[in-house]
């Protein structure tokens, strides 16, 4: 697992909006003259990242079980560093992408929230760094069987939904050669087609013991009075730690795994060698877990954008962000996947 090294920033940051797809703007990109050169080895860029999560936990009563559902959104600022010597010898020799296993650190393109360009050699004290906090949205319910009026119905028995900037955590951005992991019956074939995946984990300075909390709305079930009732405390606004990773096999056992890939490999290479405007990718992932005690179907996209000199909008107000809370389900949906998940 990849560690983060973070200090605290106290800036508010806004929902963020991502720039084009190169290749809608460069429509022969070999013509374009390279103004920049190798020297730009840093980019700034943006981030979205939306995942939700359905689980229903055992046991069936009266053929419901219980059910939770989580939504959380984060956005920010990242900064990084362009490998233009790994992907030279990517476009010189395409086989050596191959030698990037699922579980090495081998980035065309390494980035983070709170990315360090300078550490003193004696003392490791951080010197000079790029540090963007996080905005984040946060949203859960959860229904259950309770007792009403002498009857044991299913009911909401919680409800929360926070947003806020997060000074605490940080997301790590790596792009690198796609290689499947393996799963527990041995190897699996790599596609024949190249790809780059994204590995994103979050983290925080373990020096930090505060959790990032948020007011907001937070209501549970009470048993006394059989309703939900508002509760006075914060919610947490503190993100996963593992958003996507290359190490996870597509399949193992029952569980599905599917990466966030990025199919253009030609374009995004020819973007890092020379990146005179943004470039942006969108990719989606679903991922499936069963066990004995839960079943769980998950769902993520990332949109990112990266650039020389990235504009960041301006803050939105707070009230403008959506904090509606969730919908409970009227009836149990079907989590297990028709067919097995494909890249």
């Amino acid at each position: 697992m990849k560690k983060l090294f973070f200090s605290i920033v106290a800036v508010l940051f806004s929902l963020l909006i991502f720039g084009q797809n190169p290749e809608k703007n460069i429509k022969n990109p070999e013509k374009v003259k390279n103004t920049l050169g190798s020297a730009n080895e840093f980019l700034s860029g943006r981030i979205l990242i939306q995942i939700k999560e359905t689980s229903y936990y055992q046991p069936v009563k009266k053929g419901r079980r219980r059910a939770v559902q989580k939504e959380n959104t984060i956005s920010s600022g990242f900064y990084g560093r362009v490998s233009q010597s790994r992907v030279k010898v990517f476009q010189a020799k395409p086989s050596e992408r191959l030698k990037c296993e699922a579980y090495t650190s081998c980035p065309v393109f390494n980035g983070s929230s709170k990315f360090i360009l300078n550490r003193d050699s004696n003392t490791m004290k951080i010197i000079e760094s790029k540090e963007f906090p996080l905005q984040v949205t946060t949203k859960y319910l959860e229904q259950d069987f309770r007792w009403v009026k002498n009857q044991e119905k299913y009911v909401v028995i919680a409800s929360q939904s926070a947003s806020g900037i997060n000074d605490l955590e940080g997301i790590n951005i790596e792009i690198k050669p796609y290689k499947p992991a393996n799963n527990s019956e041995g190897a699996t074939l790599a596609p024949l087609k190249p790809s780059y995946v994204l590995w994103i984990t979050g983290g925080r300075d373990w020096k930090l013991t505060d959790e990032p909390l948020k007011n907001g709305t937070n209501l549970r079930w009470d048993d006394f009075k059989e309703q939900l009732k508002p509760v006075n405390e914060s919610i947490s606004i503190g993100i996963p730690y593992e958003i996507n990773s290359p190490e996870k096999p597509q399949e193992n056992g029952e569980n599905r795994y599917q990466q966030l890939l990025w199919h253009d490999v030609k374009g995004f290479d020819e973007f890092l060698r020379n990146p005179i405007m943004d470039y942006g990718m969108t990719a989606s992932g679903n991922r499936y877990y069963n066990d004995e005690y839960s079943e769980t179907k998950v769902n993520v996209i990332v949109s990112l954008s990266l650039g020389v000199a990235i504009q960041l909008p301006k803050l939105k107000p707070m009230d403008e962000i959506d904090v509606t809370p969730l919908e409970p389900l009227e009836e149990e949906i079907n989590l297990t996947p028709l067919k097995p998940i494909k890249d």
